[in-house]
């Protein structure tokens, strides 16, 4: 597909074909409660104030968000976990990555990922931990299974490809306890450090930015397009628009279901990762159209 223009970019993309279906879809499927989106609207903000406080405390504060409290909001997912025992097949896709041709490959080398594997001069590893089966939407067909690009050198996660059973299988489908993004990802991106550490002698960078591309989940495309409707903005190729985290945009991205995904990795993950938060999110069109999410993080003092 060509480049999208600043004018194409308010109608005519993928991205706003699929927000209008999703809140057709989602009117329908609500059609006895009037404010539908609006309560869509309200329960994502709601749900991201959560996650910004429970971002900003230690881990033993941020388990008392739960229901029943708890003594630590830790996931019980860790770097000693082994994906093979939750029924994944892992696979290094690094030596066939070649980003060159990415829908964001200007993103890419503006936040210093850059395009190549480690295999041709780069620091991206690509990984795919496969679990068998798949789905298939009105977006098309989708495998059981987590891909996401890797770079400790630069402190990234870029989510390619993710298809959680969990959300999708039906009740036959036999669903790992190991089944959100947010765990997933995490022990991906610290394989990948460990990997780098090794093979570079040095260690790896802290997590910055994570990445959420070429996204089709409804609910998200529905809200973006309401968060788009109500301020009027143009929603843009590289580098888009940004918004802060505390901010009513950024509580939307945040709170939406490919954000949320990013605030649980940083709040079960602390004593790996340190206290972090979402400083920022900025959102962007591709060369195919469809819609990126940029998380940037910082350290919480």
């Amino acid at each position: 597909m060509d480049d999208v223009t600043d004018a194409e970019s308010t109608s005519h993309t993928p991205f706003w074909n699929m927000a209008k279906e999703a809140s057709l879809y989602h009117l329908r499927q609500h059609r006895v409660d009037e404010d539908a989106v609006t309560s869509l609207w309200n329960k994502t903000l709601r749900k991201a104030n959560t996650i910004l406080e429970m971002m900003q405390v230690s881990d033993y504060e941020a388990g008392h968000y739960f229901d029943p409290p708890r003594d630590t909001a830790a996931s019980t997912f860790t770097d000693t976990t082994n994906p093979v025992d939750h029924n994944y097949k892992p696979h290094d896709l690094s030596w066939e990555l070649d980003l060159r041709a990415n829908d964001n490959s200007k993103a890419l080398c503006s936040l210093g990922i850059g395009t190549h594997s480690y295999h041709c001069g780069g620091y991206n590893f690509s990984y795919l931990w496969d679990h068998g089966g798949h789905y298939k939407n009105q977006h098309g067909m989708f495998e059981y299974g987590f891909k996401q690009v890797l770079n400790p050198y630069a402190g990234a996660i870029v989510a390619v490809e993710n298809c959680s059973p969990a959300y999708f299988s039906d009740d036959d489908y036999p669903v790992s306890a190991l089944h959100f993004w947010s765990d997933v990802a995490f022990l991906q991106y610290r394989t990948a450090c460990v990997q780098y550490e090794r093979m570079f002698k040095q260690p790896a960078a802290d997590l910055k930015y994570i990445l959420r591309q070429s996204i089709v989940n409804d609910d998200t495309c529905l809200l973006v397009g309401e968060l788009f409707e109500k301020s009027k903005q143009k929603l843009t190729r590289w580098p888009g628009v940004e918004f802060p985290a505390d901010s009513v945009g950024g509580k939307i991205l945040l709170g939406c279901p490919n954000g949320a995904g990013v605030g649980f990795m940083l709040v079960q993950h602390k004593a790996q990762l340190g206290i972090k938060c979402v400083k920022n999110i900025r959102l962007f069109l591709d060369r195919s159209g469809l819609l990126n999410l940029l998380f940037v993080l910082e350290n919480v003092d």
